[in-house]
């Protein structure tokens, strides 16, 4: 279970892994929508296209890594599983990014907003976090 705000309205909305019943989404001003049928290994939020809602990404484990952008079809990022994602805005361009450890041998990659791979590093980590250090 994850939250974001998927609607710009302000408030969180939350994203809830059902199992074998797949994703639903609970906005705060409605119930539930079914937006996949599958599991998910895990789910991270973030503003990734700028329009000050929130997107899902999600690891379908052998399918693989898929973005949800607030009310459209879910696309397919990548084709492998990764070990851990997070999101945020390494670039300062205002939109949030997808940062994936693929673990050993491929490492830490970055999906930027604007759909390249950035390669950050060999080694897979025992954790990630983002935020503004300086």
């Amino acid at each position: 279970m994850v939250t974001g705000d998927i609607d710009g309205n302000g408030l969180d909305d939350v994203i809830i892994d059902f199992g074998s019943d797949g994703i639903w989404l609970r906005m705060n001003n409605s119930g539930l929508v079914q937006l996949d049928t599958r599991s998910p290994e895990s789910m991270v939020t973030g503003d990734i296209d700028g329009n000050g809602q929130d997107d899902v990404i999600i690891d379908f484990g052998s399918d693989g890594i898929w973005q949800w952008m607030n009310n459209s079809a879910l696309v397919k990022l990548h084709p492998l599983s990764p070990e851990s994602m997070v999101t945020g805005d390494i670039d300062g361009s205002g939109q949030d990014d997808v940062i994936i450890d693929f673990g050993a041998p491929y490492g830490i990659w970055v999906r930027m907003n604007n759909s390249t791979w950035v390669h950050l590093h060999s080694i897979s980590p025992d954790s990630m976090v983002t935020g503004n250090i300086d």
